[in-house]
This record gives C-alpha cells, sequence and structure tokens, in this order.
C-alpha cells in the first residue's frame, strides 16, 4: 500500500475522539517504541541474543530495513522538492516517518547487542540484496527500493560497522559489496535515489576505500554535481562530497577542487532554505582544500556568499555558515585582500544604516570574522574607518545581541592592532582606546544588562595588549567590575568578571588584593566580594584555560598567607537534611539549601581537590566502565510488577564527582571552550601550557610538606572524602 501501491489501494486514516490520526504508520510508530523498550527487559533478551539461523534478532532487523524502503508518496515529493529531501534524508533530521522510526529501533538494537546486532546486519542485507536482485530479473521495478534501505541501514552505522569489520568481529566481504553492488549503483542514471545512496554510501567508508576506489568514487561524485540534473543525485553528491573531503587526504580531491567550487557556485544561485545550507557547507569543505586555488576563484565565491548573506541577514542558521565561509577565506592569505576589500563596504554599510538589530549583529559577526583573520596590525583602513563606526554603534545601542557581538569584534581589534587604535584620535582629541574604556565603564554599570560573557575576555585583552596605556583608569574599571560582580546572577558572566581579577593576580597578586580590600561595595568589602563570588562558582567554570588560570591564582592566594584571606567566610558544603518530605518549590522558597560556612582558605583547598581529582580522572579510559551494572537483576524490587525493567538512571545532582564523564577527558583530547586556536597569545601563555595535575600535585605536597599557612591544621575541617582523596592523589594513587 505504501511502497509499491496498486491503483486499487486505498490508504485510510482515522481520528480519535481527541482528534489524534490513527492510521497504520501510527500503529508502526507504537510497535517500534515497543521493541525498542522490550530490549531493556531481561525476559527478552534470551530472544534477541539468538545467534541461531533465522534469529529474532535477524528477523527484527529484517522487517527494519523492510519499512526503511521509501514509499512512493516520498519518492514523489522528493523528486521535485530538494529542501524536502535534504531535510527528510538528514540523519538528524526533526521529520518523523517509519522509515525514521525504523533507523532508531535499528540504533537501539546496536547500542544494545552490538556486534550481535552488525553481524545480523550484514547477514540481513546480504540475503536481502541477494533476493531484490532475483526480483530485477524476474522483472520488479521495485527492486531497487530494498537495495537502496539496505545501503542507507549500513551506511547510517559505517563506523562501527567498518570497525568491526577490521577488529574481525563482525564477517561480512565489504570490498565485494563496493565492487559487485555500489560502483554498478553509481551509473544507475535511471534510478536516481539509488544512485544518489551509492554515491553517499561510497563516501560513507570513505577510510575504507583503496587508492584507485577512492579516486574513482570521488571522480564519479564530481561528475554527478557536475552533469546530472536530478535532484536526488545533486543532493547525495553534495553530502558526499562533504564526507570525502572530511574522510580523504587531499590528494584525493584536490585535483577536482576547481571542479568543485564551480558546480557548487552555480547551486548558489538556485537553491534557498535546507537546500541552500547544504551546498554553502559544501563551499565550506571545498575552499579549504587548497588555499591557492581557493585565492583564484575568491572573484566568483565572494560575490555569491556576500549576496546570499544580504538576502538573508537574520536567518541564524544561513549566517552561521556565512561567518565560516568569512573566517576561511579571512584566514587564507592568497584570498584575504580582495575578499576583505569587496565585503567590507556592504558591511560597514549595515552598521551605518540599518535599524534592525540582528542585521546589524550579524554584520559585526562577519566584520570580527575579517578582523580575527587579518593580519597584525591590521590594513589601516580598519581602525580608519570601521573601528569608529563600530564604537560608536555599541556607545548608543542598547541591544543585547549588538552588545555581545561588538565586544567580541572589539576584542580582536585590541588583539590585532591596540597601537593603532591608542594613536588613532577623533576631532575631539579622544583616542580610541578612551572610547573603549568610555565602553567598558558604560557596559558595567549596574543597570545595564549581563552580557553572555564576552565583557570579561576584552577587559582581559585590553589589559594584556594596553599596558601602561590603561594604568590611569585601571582603578575605576576594576572597581566597576566589582560591583558589577556583586549583584552578577548569570554563570558566564560572573566567569568572565572573575577572570579579569584571576588574570591580575597572576602576576600582582599583592596589588590586586590590596586594592579590593580598599574598596567599600555598599558597605560590602570588595575583596569579600570576589572571593565569595568566585569560590561559589569555580566549579562550574568553563573552558580548559579558564579553569587553569582560575585554579592556578587561588592557589596564588592561599600562598600568599594574607591574613585577610584568612578572615573571610564563604559557602562550605550544603548540610543534607533526613527529611522524607518531597520538596515542592514553594517548600523550597521557605526552606532554602543550607551550607556551612568556612575559611577561604579552606574552601580554596577543597575546590583544589577537586580539580585535582578531575584532572586525574582524565588519564581513566571512560570506555571501560561497565554499564551492564544496570542490569535488572541487580534492580530493587517494586511492588508495580516492573522489577524486571532495566533502571538506567540520571545521576544524581549530589553524586561524587567520579560517577560523571570529567570535562578535563574531553579538553585533554583538545577540544577547547576558550577558543584557543582564535587567539594566539593563549597558546603561548605559560599558564596554558602547564600541566594542571602536576601543578596541582607538587603545590599539595608543597604545602603538606612545609606546612604554609596553617596547611595540616586547615586540612583538619576537611571532610572525610575530601581528605582520601588528597591524600591518595598526592600519594600518587587514584581512588
Amino acid at each position: 500500500m505504501y511502497v509499491r501501491p496498486s491503483d486499487d489501494d486505498g490508504i485510510n486514516f482515522y481520528q480519535d475522539s481527541d482528534g489524534d490520526v490513527i492510521g497504520f504508520e501510527y500503529l508502526l510508530f507504537a510497535q517500534f517504541e515497543f521493541v525498542g523498550l522490550s530490549v531493556r527487559k531481561q525476559a527478552a533478551k534470551a530472544l534477541f541474543e539468538d545467534n541461531e539461523k533465522g534469529g529474532f534478532l535477524k528477523q527484527i532487523i529484517w522487517i527494519i530495513i523492510s519499512y526503511m524502503q521509501m514509499t512512493e508518496e516520498q519518492v514523489e515529493i522528493w523528486s521535485s522538492d530538494a529542501n524536502q529531501f535534504v531535510a527528510d534524508d538528514d540523519d538528524e533530521t526533526f521529520n518523523y516517518s517509519v522509515r525514521v522510526a525504523a533507523i532508531d529501533l535499528l540504533q537501539i538494537l546496536l547500542d544494545k547487542f552490538s556486534e550481535q546486532a552488525l553481524q545480523a546486519l550484514a547477514d540481513t542485507t546480504k540475503h536481502l540484496i541477494e533476493e531484490s536482485d532475483k526480483a530485477r530479473v524476474a522483472g520488479d521495478t521495485g527492486w531497487w527500493k530494498m537495495q537502496e534501505a539496505c545501503l542507507k541501514a549500513i551506511g547510517y552505522v559505517s563506523d562501527d560497522f567498518l570497525l568491526a569489520i577490521q577488529d574481525s568481529k563482525v564477517n561480512f566481504d565489504l570490498s565485494g559489496l563496493f565492487e559487485h553492488v555500489v560502483f554498478n549503483h553509481i551509473a544507475a542514471t535511471g534510478i536516481p535515489f539509488l544512485q544518489g545512496r551509492a554515491i553517499v554510501f561510497s563516501s560513507q567508508f570513505a577510510t575504507f576505500l583503496s587508492e584507485e576506489f577512492a579516486s574513482r568514487y570521488v571522480a564519479a561524485t564530481v561528475e554527478a554535481i557536475q552533469r546530472i540534473e536530478s535532484i536526488p543525485v545533486k543532493v547525495s553528491a553534495l553530502r558526499a562530497l562533504q564526507n570525502f573531503c572530511r574522510h580523504l587526504d587531499t590528494q584525493y580531491v584536490a585535483p577536482y577542487q576547481s571542479n568543485i567550487i564551480e558546480a557548487v557556485a552555480t547551486l548558489l544561485n538556485v537553491t534557498s532554505d535546507d537546500s541552500l545550507i547544504l551546498v554553502l557547507e559544501t563551499l565550506e569543505f571545498a575552499i579549504k582544500i587548497n588555499n591557492e586555488v581557493t585565492a583564484g576563484y575568491e572573484h566568483m565565491i565572494g560575490p555569491l556568499i556576500i549576496d546570499v548573506w544580504m538576502k538573508n541577514p537574520t536567518d541564524h542558521l544561513v549566517v552561521s555558515v556565512i561567518t565560516d565561509l568569512f573566517e576561511s577565506l579571512a584566514g587564507n592569505t592568497a584570498a584575504y585582500s580582495s575578499f576583505q576589500a569587496r565585503a567590507l563596504p556592504s558591511l560597514v554599510n549595515i552598521i551605518n544604516n540599518v535599524t534592525d538589530s540582528a542585521a546589524i549583529a550579524s554584520a559585526i559577526d562577519l566584520i570580527a570574522s575579517l578582523v580575527k583573520g587579518g593580519p597584525s596590525p591590521l590594513p589601516s583602513s580598519y581602525v580608519e574607518h570601521i573601528f569608529p563606526s563600530l564604537i560608536h554603534l555599541m556607545l548608543i545601542h542598547e541591544d543585547r545581541s549588538i552588545s555581545q557581538s561588538g565586544e567580541v569584534c572589539l576584542k580582536y581589534f585590541i588583539q590585532k592592532d591596540c597601537g593603532h587604535i591608542a594613536q588613532w584620535t577623533d576631532t575631539s582629541g579622544k583616542t580610541g582606546l578612551d572610547y573603549v574604556i568610555q565602553y567598558i565603564a558604560k557596559a558595567l554599570q549596574p543597570k545595564e544588562s549581563e552580557s553572555a560573557g564576552f565583557l570579561g575576555d576584552l577587559v582581559v585583552k585590553l589589559i594584556k595588549k594596553a599596558g601602561n596605556r590603561i594604568v590611569p583608569v585601571l582603578p575605576e574599571l576594576l572597581k566597576a567590575a566589582a560591583t558589577k560582580l556583586e549583584g552578577a546572577k548569570t554563570a558566564t558572566f560572573i566567569q568572565s568578571l572573575v577572570m579579569i581579577f584571576a588574570h591580575l593576580m597572576l602576576n600582582q597578586l599583592s596589588t590586586v588584593v590590596e586594592f579590593l580590600n580598599t574598596l567599600d561595595i555598599n558597605g560590602r568589602n570588595g575583596l569579600e566580594i570576589l572571593l565569595n563570588t568566585w569560590l561559589e562558582n569555580h566549579e562550574s567554570f568553563q573552558g580548559y584555560y579558564s579553569i587553569k588560570v582560575s585554579a592556578i591564582a587561588l592557589s596564588k592566594l592561599f600562598l600568599s598567607g594574607d591574613p585577610q584571606i584568612q578572615g573571610i567566610q564563604v559557602k562550605g558544603d550544603l548540610i543534607v537534611t533526613n527529611s522524607s518530605r518531597i520538596m515542592t518549590r514553594s517548600r523550597s522558597r521557605k526552606n532554602p539549601d543550607q551550607f556551612t560556612y568556612v575559611s577561604a582558605n579552606v574552601k580554596i583547598i577543597k575546590l583544589l581537590i577537586s580539580d585535582l581529582q578531575n584532572s586525574s580522572d582524565s588519564d581513566v579510559k571512560r570506555s571501560e566502565l561497565d554499564y551492564d551494572e544496570y542490569d535488572d537483576e541487580d534492580s530493587v524490587e517494586t511492588d508495580d510488577g516492573c522489577d524486571e525493567w532495566e533502571d538506567v538512571e540520571e545521576p544524581s545532582p549530589f553524586a561524587p564527582a567520579e560517577d560523571y564523564v570529567v570535562l578535563s577527558e574531553y579538553l585533554d583530547k583538545g577540544k577547547d571552550l576558550d577558543d584557543v586556536d582564535d587567539d594566539p597569545d593563549i597558546k603561548e601563555d605559560p599558564v596554558y601550557l602547564t600541566n594542571l595535575r602536576d601543578y596541582l600535585t607538587d603545590f599539595f605536597r608543597h604545602c603538606a610538606m612545609q606546612n604554609e599557612n596553617n596547611f595540616v591544621q586547615l586540612c583538619s575541617e576537611l571532610n572525610e572524602d575530601e581528605q582520601q582523596k588528597l591524600q591518595s592523589l598526592v600519594n600518587g594513587k587514584h581512588t
């Protein structure tokens, strides 16, 4: 009725009393969901784990792939609507269908049964491809749908599938599939959906391809995007090109870079919405292949992407990809000069003459991309003409998006050409630095809203780059920052303000402490405000570099032995009550969480123990965690008859840190929340290069041996768990 309908088939839908549609698709959704839930049921495990021929797992996967076949309605819609095909065929699609539900169930089975499910998938697809070949010989015109579904299923799990084959955990002739099936389908011009699926499939296994196959498949993909007009084939070729550029060595795609750029550029004028995003993303991959080749096409690429942005300045998805393209072209030294000269007039016109805040913020983001990718110092026109327009806009505008984008852009201006900004003056004699400081002072006013955390980055960059030029106004800036910090609520904004003081304390600790101690902010001491806010929020700080700066600055605060710090009381541990009453919102308001209070030095020790624990945990392979510990044999029996279900619980917010996959695990793999690639100053900072685990281990050992600042006595105020962690970590043991 759906995949191969006849003229006599009628598809009926009904509505229940609530108006919900009831039809065959919805019955399938419910059944797929039921099977997915049954995977967790102990009584059903034996069925799924049956490895005998015709086993239950193979039957389920056979059914799944059958329902992954394209319906005639999908064929009709996708053949004429590129945007719908792009949206529906994406692995992360939000458009639900039987095909998507079947893929979701396949993923559930693979997550649960791994190698067994992969082998069942391999055996089932081999059988289904053989059967559909027989159907083709017999004259069945719909034979191709099953093979397309098989390639879709395997391609969806390509990484796991290939790894299992390479590790000899799954028996499957992948080379034979490519040689006898996939390459033939790439030439199947009369069946565009099968041809397109074969193109995408080849790119999903790009790392598996031999040199000969890699060249053949890339060439076929480029030819498809250049010469074939079919929507399914063009869309599939675009997806495949992204995969090839991502996974293959440059030598296989470089010979086709010009062809790719030319073909993709022609599509920019005829696409929109989802398909436009796909074309732009493919262009982004293409221009990164070889900078010299890209520079030769700047005259073609530049006007096109500027035109796309001018037509969609407030479309967040389009703007996001355009910004990435701007950054790539700005970072291409061979293309930079011509591209920035082409782009800047339009961008400056937007910030000078347009009233739409979203469009202005978008233009500022693109200017920031050009500044960030530009040389240091910048071409004179940036400071002489663009900077005045930007800073004037930021001083008069109250829109938050403009402020945030402007703060990032100003930071790059300061980073690239602080000297020129300091020398530039307007007709009244005010320098560029005067205006930057004026904006910062404005943004730190108590009545101003909290930005997303970029203001602190701007101030830190200004202090580092401007040096002695801002010494006269620095006390007022720090006072304003401390005052703003007192009432700050947003975590990212708090972090950005704290970082101002943390950076200064790395080199001028005593001066900063003395200065803060003299401040009276609404009857509170400035040092007290900073330490209370800092120590309460340190554990929520984000970013590899920022975490290091905060931890090392806190260690220096402790080592200073300043009695003013010791005398400040801050929040310690949460006081856990034994009440069994359910805590509602109203009760929470009436009975807020209670905390112990400890000296600032004790709190610093507590936080640094946690940092040392987290940095040590990054050495533990989290993949070794056995999630079978949640199996229902160990679950607590309940009285609702559901004791057989496996309970994979969400971690408690009060669970010990070792129960989490810690941030440092990802950071050690090069993932950085501080945009280190955008800031060479950070890469060269000794703090960034410091091994935090080694640093903190040495810190604690030194404090223990020398009893720095009464360290031994202060440790007696730690809870038992912290004392054990400290002892084991410092002694080189991991708990």
